[in-house]
């Protein structure tokens, strides 16, 4: 195919810059997609673990619940020995029982309606519920099938009863356990607790739109927004995994689906985020980069006509004048020169050439870079700082479900009635018995793990701040705090500064014991003494600890309101205080979340704050952004990747297609100097169909037809020498022929006393001669020309007797004009000889001279017997220098053809038509040349 130089170059450019800037650019960007995906799917997961988590800890705090609800003297003893007891203390126990049940929905107002407690043995007489409208359907029985194995289970529509449905939705969702004996171990009854299906609500501080579903795929609750028409597909999807995410086309949009597996019920929660925002920005990215493509393809056509037009130029200039060469115009030939300027030094330099191309390509590809990059990083930070501040707030949450489990135990002392007892009667001043309080104290204890694991210690004190009883951790200074609590309107638990003590820090926290009931002393909530829990940080450190290992370089630690460190990895840290820089962006925050940006050690930082609803604790993160933001390294280690490759394949690729263009011309300058130093065999074998390859077959032909000049000259040279030797041996001493024809003459005129034959043909002979040896130069005119014919055919007609007829037809006008003299006798003489004198009858000969517009046309016509095709053909082979003359007969036609040749011009010479038995014709073609 052939292409111009600047075509090449600009194809070229543009297929580098496709393969360079365009798989680069689309490598980089679906890897930043990528990326991008999966920080959305990371944040969004987070925010579904986060809701799963969240239902997590409301199980395992129910169990809690439950366990200390049901593990109490008076329910255990009404399980257990309801027919064995008076009435009197059957209905207080029953009494103490449904109070317990109403605490424990009044706790969670918002999200119980009803619970109760199915006894083993005495279900048909025993009923401990709240509401009696919630009639149980259910015999102890069935509910005990329904929990085989299991210790508790939330009800879904495969294993509840449609009772508890409603239009094939949970309308009560339901939780079960079972009750056993403190002392044996043995069931005695189950507990049933049934829910608000919008409970959901309470505990999922989220946006997203989500559905929890049961093992039977049954929908156990769905969120505000969630369309189950436009969502409910996704209900058949497989959720075999135990958590992930992945795309789905939903109508005409495309969502991603992320989903997760509750611990306790392997219940799935299953959240639904359209992509719409993501992808707009994805196709905004595309936009730019399609539109720094075009820039970058526009730049390399420009630069490259501009380039192939510094090379092209001296070429065509090469081209014009080797034309000019071959054409046979040496007179108006000019050398070529480049002026030698920076740009030409610039544009003559491939390793230059290569340098402005790799920056024309690259440059675009590292703006494409930049720009995804920056979007990039501004989508994947925020989703990644989302994702991080879930799981922050997952850590939030455990920790305020430990600190409501904490509270949950100081309610259950609280409740205990002869605790109530002893601290009343020791304000009263009455005797009360030290052991048997101690007993019962020691049995609570015992049923409550966390009061005898180490993790929490309880100090009891009456209302004159004196210890009745203390585990795990002996303080002595206490006043200090039993004033702040006491001073506590709200009676809330009050959180002290950690402090080291018994070998570990301590945090102490606590509230007042009040009056259960009214007393002759006491009034109903009056202050009877107060309880002071001891709390071993490290437990509290251990619900963080997992995440640091999650993220290099990060630090957890809890301050309270007063920005003093109360729990910290580096121990050394606990009792010291936060910057004040920091306190005041997270006080001055409304909000009871949120992350701020900072430097330490030159090292970019985020914080992350969560402000606690249980105390006045708050949460603190301090995460380098690198950590949380890991795919950016990534992506940055990719974009210089690709950004080195696509400098050294650019630089390769331009070397190799400059190289291959300038080895041409290379082999085109070797086949020049060849030339000069004499080889005319040289060519230049350059087949590349551009101006190059032009040049050179230029070239190729001028050299051809300067070699055929060359050889033509030293022919012509050759022949011109061998016809002077030939007019030469012709003449044969012209001048003595001529005086002997002379005296010939005198002699014959003398015997005949005047004219006669023999005199007119000497006469004619004198007068052929005389013109043969006439000194005037190779050129006469016409005139003289046709004169020596007609003194040649007097000859001739004497010798023939009449054989022919001559009829003249010159144009008198031609007579002035010069010719080549003895050009037309020896053209007559061939066709007496070859052309009338075998001829049977009389034959005419006819010389014809025409002045035509630019030359002048003698033809010698004779009606002899002409010449066969084959004949004819061979007499205008030698005419046509297609091979040498060898008969007699067609030398002089050649001769006479070769001086004209020579002397005027190859458009000049003769020609010849013939018929066999017709007669043949002979044209010579002469220039127009004035006689003076």
């Amino acid at each position: 195919m052939k292409l111009a130089l600047s075509n090449k170059f600009a194809l070229y450019a543009i297929m580098v810059s496709m393969i360079c800037f365009s798989l680069s650019s689309v490598i980089f960007y679906f890897t930043c997609s990528r990326y991008i995906f999966d920080s959305i799917s990371s944040a969004n997961l987070s925010q579904i673990s986060m809701i799963s988590e969240k239902f997590d800890l409301l199980t395992k705090d129910l169990i809690n619940d439950i366990d200390t609800l049901t593990g109490t003297p008076y329910t255990q003893e009404i399980l257990n020995n309801y027919d064995m007891l008076a009435e009197e203390e059957r209905k207080r126990l029953i009494s103490n029982v449904d109070d317990a049940l109403g605490d424990f929905i009044l706790k969670r107002d918002k999200e119980v309606l009803h619970a109760e407690i199915i006894s083993k043995k005495y279900e048909s007489n025993l009923n401990l519920r709240t509401i009696f409208e919630y009639s149980n359907p259910d015999s102890f029985k069935d509910m005990h099938e329904l929990l085989g194995d299991r210790e508790f289970v939330w009800l879904d529509r495969g294993a509840a009863r449609e009772k508890y449905y409603s239009s094939g939705q949970i309308k009560y969702l339901t939780f079960m356990k079972k009750i056993y004996d403190i002392e044996s171990g043995e069931i005695i009854g189950i507990m049933k607790i049934f829910f608000n299906k919008d409970f959901f609500k309470v505990f999922t501080d989220t946006n997203l739109k989500y559905v929890i579903i049961n093992n039977n795929r049954g929908i156990v609750y769905q969120s505000d927004g969630f369309d189950l028409e436009k969502y409910g597909n996704i209900l058949t999807d497989d959720f075999s995994k135990a958590n992930g995410f992945y795309n789905k086309q939903i109508l005409n949009s495309k969502y991603l689906i992320v989903y997760t597996t509750s611990e306790y019920n392997n219940w799935k929660v299953v959240g639904c985020v359209s992509l719409a925002d993501a992808l707009q920005e994805m196709k905004q990215i595309r936009n730019y980069i399609l539109l720094i493509g075009l820039l970058c393809l526009s730049s390399c056509v420009l630069f490259s006509f501009i380039l192939s037009y510094r090379i092209t130029k001296p070429i065509n200039q090469m081209d014009i004048e080797i034309s000019k060469i071959s054409s046979g115009n040496i007179d108006d030939i000019h050398r070529i020169t480049t002026p030698k300027t920076f740009f030409n030094g610039i544009l003559g330099n491939k390793y230059y050439i290569t340098a402005i191309y790799t920056l024309i390509i690259i440059t675009p590809t590292v703006t494409a870079f930049l720009l995804i990059s920056s979007m990039s990083y501004e989508s994947i930070e925020k989703h990644s700082i989302n994702s991080f501040m879930f799981r922050m707030q997952q850590l939030g949450d455990k920790l305020e479900t430990k600190l409501r489990s904490y509270d949950k135990v100081a309610k259950y002392i609280f409740s205990e009635k002869q605790i109530n007892e002893y601290l009343v009667e020791s304000i009263s001043g009455r005797t009360v018995n030290d052991a048997v309080i101690e007993r019962k104290l020691d049995q609570i204890v015992e049923r409550i793990p966390i009061l005898n694991s180490g993790e929490l210690g309880i100090n009891i004190f009456d209302a004159g701040n004196d210890c009745i009883y203390f585990t795990n951790y002996k303080q002595t200074k206490f006043e200090e705090q039993l004033d702040v609590i006491k001073n506590n309107e709200s009676n809330t638990n009050v959180f002290f500064p950690a402090v080291y003590d018994c070998g570990t820090y301590i945090i102490n926290f606590g509230k007042k014991f009040v009056a259960l009931d009214n007393w002759p002393d006491v009034r109903l909530f009056d202050t009877i003494g107060y309880l002071i829990f001891s709390l071993n940080e490290g437990f509290i450190e251990n619900i963080y600890r997992s995440e640091l290992k999650m993220i290099d370089g990060s630090n957890i630690y809890i301050i309270d309101a007063k920005g003093r460190i109360i729990s910290h990895p580096d121990k050394t840290k606990i009792t010291g205080i936060m910057e004040e820089s920091y306190l005041k962006y997270i006080y001055g925050s409304k909000n009871n979340k949120g992350t701020f940006p900072f430097k330490k050690d030159s090292k970019q930082y985020i914080l992350t704050y969560i402000k606690l609803d249980t105390s006045d604790w708050i949460m603190i993160c301090e995460a380098p952004v690198r950590s949380i933001i890991e795919d950016i390294d990534k992506i940055k280690a990719m974009s210089v990747i690709l950004l080195v490759f696509n400098i050294a394949l650019v630089i390769t690729l331009f070397l190799l297609f400059i190289s291959h263009v300038l080895k041409q011309v290379t082999h085109l300058n070797n086949a020049i100097s060849a030339v000069s130093k004499g080889d005319m065999d040289v060519r230049a074998q350059v087949k590349t169909g551009d101006e190059i390859q032009r040049l050179a077959d230029g070239f190729n032909n001028m050299v051809s037809k300067l070699k055929w000049f060359m050889e033509d000259n030293y022919k012509k040279g050759i022949r011109a020498k061998e016809a002077e030797l030939n007019a030469l041996q012709a003449q044969i001493n012209p001048h003595f022929l001529y005086n002997t024809l002379e005296s010939i003459n005198w002699k014959a005129m003398m015997l005949t006393k005047g004219q006669n034959t023999v005199s007119n043909m000497v006469t004619a002979l004198a007068t052929l001669l005389r013109l043969s040896i006439s000194r005037g130069g190779e050129v006469v005119t016409f005139e003289d020309e046709i004169n020596h014919v007609k003194s040649y055919l007097v000859i001739q007609k004497e010798r023939y007797s009449n054989k022919f007829e001559v009829e003249w037809d010159i144009d008198p006008r031609i007579y002035s004009y010069k010719c080549l003299k003895l050009i037309l006798q020896p053209i007559v003489e061939n066709a007496i000889y070859h052309g009338l004198e075998l001829k049977p009858d009389k034959g005419i000969l006819i010389i014809r001279g025409e002045l035509l517009s630019d030359i002048i046309k003698i033809s010698i016509i004779d009606n002899g017997r002409g010449m066969s095709r084959e004949r004819l053909e061979t007499v205008r082979g030698y005419l046509e220098r297609r091979e040498n003359a060898k008969e007699q007969q067609s030398i002089g036609l050649t001769n006479v053809n070769e001086r004209i040749k020579l002397y005027f011009g190859d458009e000049y010479g003769l020609k010849i038509f013939s018929e066999q038995n017709e007669g043949t014709v002979i044209e010579i073609h002469l220039p127009l040349i004035a006689g003076e």
